[in-house]
């Protein structure tokens, strides 16, 4: 059985989830922010399949080290060890603010230190590839939702809410939102994919955009629940009023257009939630 490295850990949101839809398919890894990359891949196992999922996305000042430092060591082993395929997270949000549908050919225009970091990386690993070749695949989601999320992010507020009978602060704002289970679809189609070329890079997103407002309303009609709102003002300054994937190369480069609807991703979270008993704290 071939061996597959995660990193990000296995509690993680994103590492949990490949950990689950992978367990049968491979010898799986994991690695914590905590774990020196280098010495563990060379010291404890020497994988087929990198997926380096790990990032620092809260602490500014940590996320030199562990964004690109941690980054650097992982492409620095492949670089000396034969590697089947090199598949790294990026972040949409290296593109920065944009109006219009983003495709991979956009300029990256960073505007915080996450998104300068994850930027930053993004070149790293093409430089990598192309210098010591090297197949990577960088992939870029959009908004990820679905079991495992952090209990403060939106989903997982709204789930609680409505079973604890809570009020909600509501921000404005989009997203493109991807259901985990399509988001791990669309991966599996990447990772088996033989590419023709060494370095490729894939936005990962539905190509709809959806408003917090809009979400709510899913919600509130799934769970038969009438949300007691706060409205609020942008959390961010720099959130964007407009935010979704042009996602032609997935549909036609790799066949992919498998995304659930708005109602099916809530009601499928939900019924997750239930079954699973998260977010009950």
């Amino acid at each position: 059985m071939k061996k597959m490295i995660i990193t990000g850990g296995k509690t993680s949101f994103i590492g949990r989830n490949l950990c689950d839809f992978y367990k049968d398919k491979y010898e799986i890894h994991t690695m914590d922010k905590w774990t020196k990359p280098q010495q563990y891949l060379e010291n404890h196992v020497k994988p087929d399949i990198i997926i380096h999922a790990g990032a620092e996305i809260y602490n500014d000042d940590a996320m030199f080290q562990y964004n690109i430092e941690r980054s650097k060591e992982i492409l620095d082993y492949c670089r000396y060890n034969l590697i089947e395929k090199v598949i790294i997270f990026g972040s949409s949000s290296e593109y920065g603010r944009v109006s219009w549908p983003i495709s991979e050919d956009h300029g990256l225009n960073p505007n915080t230190m996450y998104e300068a970091t994850k930027g930053a990386v993004s070149l790293l690993a093409q430089g990598y590839s192309k210098t010591y070749d090297i197949p990577i695949t960088l992939i870029r989601p959009f908004t990820i939702v679905g079991r495992y999320e952090k209990p403060h992010k939106f989903f997982p507020t709204l789930y609680r809410a409505a079973r604890k009978n809570l009020p909600i602060k509501l921000a404005p704002g989009v997203h493109d939102f991807v259901f985990i289970d399509d988001f791990l679809a669309a991966f599996d189609v990447l990772l088996n994919r033989k590419e023709e070329a060494l370095f490729n890079v894939i936005n990962i997103g539905s190509g709809r955009q959806t408003s917090n407002h809009e979400i709510v309303s899913v919600f509130a009609n799934t769970m038969n629940y009438l949300y007691n709102i706060e409205h609020i003002g942008k959390l961010r300054s720099f959130d964007s009023d407009h935010w979704v994937c042009n996602n032609e190369k997935l549909f036609s480069k790799y066949g992919f257009r498998n995304f659930s609807s708005i109602h099916e991703g809530v009601q499928k979270f939900v019924a997750d939630c239930d079954r699973l008993g998260l977010y009950n704290e």
